[in-house]
């Protein structure tokens, strides 16, 4: 077993999901909870040489840049609806990168038989 591809897909699954629960509640502590678990899934793929680490690390960057855009524009403008327009995007985002995630471990396991 694989941790650090255990760690990524739990970490970016988690950052999906959070998004969601924002879209569900509307509530600033889990937008910002996303934000920074986003930002722990850019942390973690930094670095990783696999077959699609490259889409992956943009697809989740895409999503980290939507989240704290999300966030500044709630706090600073109080805009709720831009904010939710915002973090539609990142829940698109992350949904692609976890899609891209599964493809390179269906493409990575195909390699090592």
């Amino acid at each position: 077993m694989n941790w650090g591809r255990v760690f990524s897909v739990f970490f970016s699954m988690l950052g999906l999901t959070l998004s969601v629960a924002f879209l569900h509640e509307n509530n600033v502590v889990i937008l910002f909870l996303a934000t920074s678990v986003n930002f722990v899934c850019v942390t973690l793929r930094i670095g990783v040489k696999h077959s699609l680490s490259a889409e992956i690390l943009a697809t989740l960057l895409v999503g980290m840049m939507h989240l704290a855009a999300g966030f500044i524009i709630l706090q600073v403008f109080e805009s709720l609806h831009l904010a939710y327009a915002i973090v539609l995007g990142a829940v698109v985002a992350n949904a692609v990168s976890l899609l891209l995630l599964v493809l390179e471990s269906i493409k990575d396991t195909q390699e090592d038989i």
